[in-house]
């Protein structure tokens, strides 16, 4: 009833979008570590976990953009919307992972004209479905459409409810066909005001605890890849008709043949560097000092297509797959980090997310043997933008 209010966090900063959690802990999202987003120059903000009283801070991803928007799904884990600005101009897809920031995967990523997942809620089991409101561009006041996602059938989404024309708050049902969304009554309109995010007051149980792979005094996690060359990009870039980007960038060799097994000689682990702001004012800075990194180190890749690596935690970093000369044959466009702790095993790169491992039973060569340990000494890391 808006009575009992508590303050539970403080600063020169600003803490958004909290939710509980089902350990009793909260998550909310947090500009307090003071770096630029990649490309407004402001605050980014980041996931961050509290008590339940506000103390025992933690910040639980690490990217340069920024996430927003945190709910819990049913299953336990955390869903929410990550800005990725990294190469790309201005994505928004849907991310989830397990409430100590550990196993964070795309949940759902960006499709034709949908470069923004918003505001989004999920249905009460056994429907389950994700519905979210798009947009095709952000900072637009051009709305897009309601969508459902299936969460057990991540590539299948419908278009649930054409843009509305009036203002307000409204209840929507389902058609009879169980995939349109229609309107059913206006609950709440207010002339001079907007009315935004619209959440009810209804119990739902409380979903599981996932459990956390956190640990406080591990400084590295290893990532180990099964097969570089098990790429979903490459093969709809390699299908009739699917040419242009995917293919100049993804799939062809520095002499413009399409990539073979055995041209991928090392990986390139590269570091995320953030640029921090100055008081609380953003920094205004030249486009050469735009998203710089610095060279962690390489690793070999085993002619079966496999690495393992052991990297420092809570850092952003990507891969670049290289050739026998250390050129580039293909570059991650996106931010991943560890956690504490963690080990994270990858099918593939850009891999169907419901894939099993190829040849089960038998084991990647990367896996018989110990991890190339990336760790140059922070003076001798290469610098570049």
């Amino acid at each position: 009833d808006g009575t009992g209010l508590r303050q539970l966090t403080s600063g020169d900063h600003d803490n958004i979008d909290p939710c509980y959690l089902p350990n009793g802990q909260i998550c909310f999202c947090s500009n307090r570590t003071g770096i630029l987003n990649e490309y407004e120059m402001q605050r980014a903000e980041l996931l961050h976990v509290m008590d339940a009283e506000g103390s025992n801070v933690l910040q639980i991803s690490f990217i340069l953009s920024g996430d927003y928007n945190p709910m819990v799904l049913h299953d336990g884990r955390l869903l929410w919307m990550r800005y990725e600005h990294h190469g790309e101009m201005d994505f928004f897809p849907l991310v989830v992972g397990r409430t100590d920031g550990s196993n964070t995967e795309e949940f759902f990523g960006v499709k034709g004209s949908i470069k923004v997942f918003h505001e989004f809620t999920q249905l009460p089991e056994p429907d389950g479905r994700v519905i979210s409101t798009t947009m095709w561009h952000f900072y637009t006041y051009e709305a897009g459409a309601l969508v459902a996602i299936d969460p057990e059938e991540k590539k299948r989404v419908i278009e649930a409810a054409k843009v509305m024309p009036e203002f307000g708050i409204w209840r929507l049902v389902w058609d009879a066909s169980g995939t349109q969304l229609v309107r059913d009554r206006m609950l709440y309109n207010d002339p001079a005001f907007a009315d935004l995010d619209p959440k009810p007051l209804v119990p739902r149980p409380r979903p599981p605890v996932t459990p956390s792979a956190y640990q406080v005094d591990k400084r590295f996690g290893e990532f180990l890849c099964l097969d570089v060359y098990d790429n979903t990009l490459a093969q709809r870039a390699l299908s009739p008709g699917k040419g242009g980007w995917n293919v100049r960038k993804r799939i062809l060799d520095w002499d413009n043949k399409p990539i073979q097994r055995g041209d991928i000689k090392a990986v390139r682990v590269v570091e995320g560097l953030p640029v921090m702001a100055q008081g609380n004012t953003y920094r205004r800075i030249s486009h050469y000092h735009h998203e710089p990194k610095r060279i962690l180190g390489t690793a070999p890749v085993y002619p079966d297509g496999s690495f393992r690596v052991q990297v420092p935690t809570e850092m952003p970093m990507h891969f670049q797959t290289l050739d026998a000369e250390g050129r580039v044959l293909s570059n991650q466009l996106s931010w991943v980090y560890l956690t504490p702790g963690e080990n994270k095993l990858c099918i593939g790169c850009h891999e169907g997310r419901g894939q099993a491992p190829p040849h089960v039973g038998s084991t990647a060569m990367a896996a018989k043997h110990p991890p190339t340990v990336i760790d140059t000494p922070v003076d001798q890391r290469e610098m570049f933008h």
